[in-house]
């Protein structure tokens, strides 16, 4: 994981809700509590225990390095128009609401976000994610619609898998004293084969970019009136191949959850038949092996490694 740049605290956010504008007065005073500290955000929930003055909820996500600045721009341009589909179905995803210039004590913008309820799957055992496969079969074919020709397109996720083999090949060595020479095989077998199939044949779509277990939240409190499954940090948001979301049908569901959910995918007419071999690609590639070669990443989701490994064969 790389430095943080500063160091964000309570201390920091409270000074940071002082200088709300007016609008979001309320939320100057608002309970907070530390969520995660990723490799780009700090993620803080603002009125915990107070639902009735704060609504729904909200979280301040603070860059933590100069390089992540520019994502809280494009998620505050595209992330209300993107999921707007999603959100009127019943989904939940983080809609930035306030977005502040830089200052003396955060040199770049941050940002405030509706809160998603839930739990974060990651924490969900395997055979309790039945709601989220229905979840993602009904959400992503509203997600992955055209995108316009301004769309952000991420160098990472939004191009053919083949043009991001060099970020592969970065990973292998560590990949491999952790996973061993055979799993990596397989692996990049995988990967071979992705790369090899026919392409994305439509125009360019709107992808999450980074869908995988901690970046979904499923909420069981029963609301029976919408979805339960809500959609994280879209700080990857692109444009592209939708094989990159789909990659978390082997990411966080098993074999019975991902077939249920392919068979309302392909249903819905949204995807060509190769979709699912570039989805498997991108899994290894995209996940697997970087989160495997970095050595907090693969603390932090050995169990989620080892699923992957179990669900695309490569033991």
């Amino acid at each position: 994981m790389p430095q943080a740049e500063i160091d964000v605290d309570e201390s920091l956010v409270r000074r940071l809700l002082r200088s709300l504008p007016e609008p979001w007065r309320d939320l100057r005073e608002a309970p907070v509590e530390h969520v995660a500290t990723g490799w780009d955000n700090s993620v803080w929930r603002l009125g915990v225990g107070d639902p009735c003055r704060h609504g729904p909820g909200y979280a301040v996500r603070i860059p933590v390095r100069r390089v992540a600045a520019p994502l809280i721009l494009t998620a505050a341009r595209w992330v209300g128009e993107v999921t707007g589909p999603i959100r009127g179905a019943g989904f939940r995803a983080p809609v930035p609401v306030h977005v502040a210039d830089p200052a003396d004590l955060v040199p770049w913008p941050w940002c405030v976000v509706e809160w998603v309820p839930g739990t974060v799957l990651s924490a969900v055992p395997v055979t309790r994610r039945g709601s989220a496969a229905d979840g993602l079969a009904a959400a992503l074919p509203l997600l992955h619609r055209p995108a316009p020709p301004n769309a952000p397109v991420n160098p990472g996720r939004g191009v053919p898998l083949a043009a991001r083999r060099a970020l592969t090949e970065r990973h292998l060595p560590a990949a491999r004293d952790h996973l061993g020479a055979d799993s990596v095989t397989d692996l990049l077998r995988l990967v071979d084969l992705a790369a090899a199939a026919p392409g994305w044949p439509h125009a360019p779509v709107w992808c999450h970019g980074d869908l995988h277990a901690a970046n979904l939240a499923l909420d069981e409190r029963g609301h029976s009136s919408r979805p339960a499954l809500g959609f994280l940090d879209l700080d990857d948001l692109t444009s592209g191949d939708p094989a990159v979301d789909l990659r978390a049908l082997w990411l966080v569901l098993d074999a019975d959850q991902r077939e249920r959910a392919r068979r309302t995918l392909e249903a819905s007419g949204a995807y060509d038949p190769f979709v699912w071999t570039r989805a498997k690609g991108w899994a290894a590639a995209s996940f697997v092996l970087p989160v495997a070669a970095d050595p907090e990443g693969r603390v932090a989701f050995a169990d989620a490694i080892e699923h992957a490994l179990d669900q695309l064969g490569c033991r």
